[in-house]
């Protein structure tokens, strides 16, 4: 068709990849919809490289599968010399044969201690299994002085907390207004909003929890201030603010980190509809 100059897709094009919801818009009764065909042609070619059932010769990401194995006259040699470099046996019959006699073995095992309460930290009960929680591994010197530091420490409102770390780091200069790139006038409802994204209350129950605050006024701050990106950079300000300070260093260089992963959701249409996730939030 480039080559030609032809703007109308020719009628021997194939059309067995186009999905049944996609053929009124690719081939309506006029013919085949060359913007369309176009467009899913692409989303179907991005499918495949992902899945593997495409490969892009040279390339890193999307090698071709068999790259990944062994070339077959080495895999071959290695079959007829009967030295597979794997610690298992080559006997698929005997492998299994094995395995099941040391699973039955094992569940055997089980079964006799279940049956004496000889679980170590467990039992079984007619209800399931229940395990013994696991012993608090903070010392009790550290306990000691965590209770005594807990009652030096003044009780303080979480989003004063909040506006007097904003104003050490800056760090609420990353929410930004949406259209004109302006921060948030109100640093109150802005960590408000924050806090609610935070602990997964939602922006409903949020307001009905702060007087003189409303979802209206939430919703609208969240829609234009509180985006994905504006959650990274604060983030990065707070991180480098806690790198920089003196006391981050009795944890050390700052090189290696054990966090966990952390998902940070900025809004949702459809949020008043869900049920509250313990871990995500009101989410449908």
């Amino acid at each position: 068709m480039d080559n030609d100059g032809a703007r109308k897709m020719p009628a021997d094009a194939p059309t067995a990849f186009v999905k049944p919801r996609w053929k009124p818009l690719v081939m309506p009764d006029s013919g085949i919809d060359r913007r369309y065909y176009e467009l899913w042609a692409l989303a179907e070619l991005k499918n495949a490289l992902r899945s593997g059932d495409i490969w892009v010769q040279g390339s890193r990401q999307f090698r071709d599968f068999d790259d990944y194995l062994l070339p077959a006259e080495n895999f071959q040699a290695i079959m007829q010399g009967n030295v597979l470099p794997l610690p298992i046996i080559a006997d698929c019959d005997r492998y299994l044969s094995e395995r099941r006699q040391l699973l039955e073995q094992r569940l055997s095992t089980v079964n006799r201690l279940a049956a004496d309460n000889g679980l170590p930290d467990a039992i079984i009960t007619e209800s399931g299994l229940k395990m013994t929680p696991l012993d608090a591994a903070v010392p009790e010197a550290a306990q000691a002085l965590i209770d005594h530091t807990s009652v030096m420490l003044p009780r303080v409102k979480i989003t004063e907390l909040l506006m007097e770390v904003g104003a050490w780091t800056g760090f609420t200069r990353h929410f930004t207004h949406l259209k004109t790139g302006e921060t948030a006038k109100d640093k109150t409802l802005l960590l408000t909003t924050v806090l609610a994204d935070a602990i997964n209350l939602g922006l409903t129950k949020m307001a009905q929890a702060c007087p003189g605050t409303t979802y209206a006024k939430l919703s609208w701050l969240q829609a234009w201030h509180i985006r994905d990106e504006s959650y990274s950079q604060a983030l990065a300000e707070l991180v480098n603010a806690q790198f920089a300070h003196p006391f981050a260093a009795h944890w050390g260089d700052g090189t290696t980190s054990s966090s966990d992963g952390q998902r940070f959701r900025a809004g949702s249409k459809a949020e008043s509809t869900g049920h509250v996730n313990p871990k995500y939030g009101a989410e449908p």
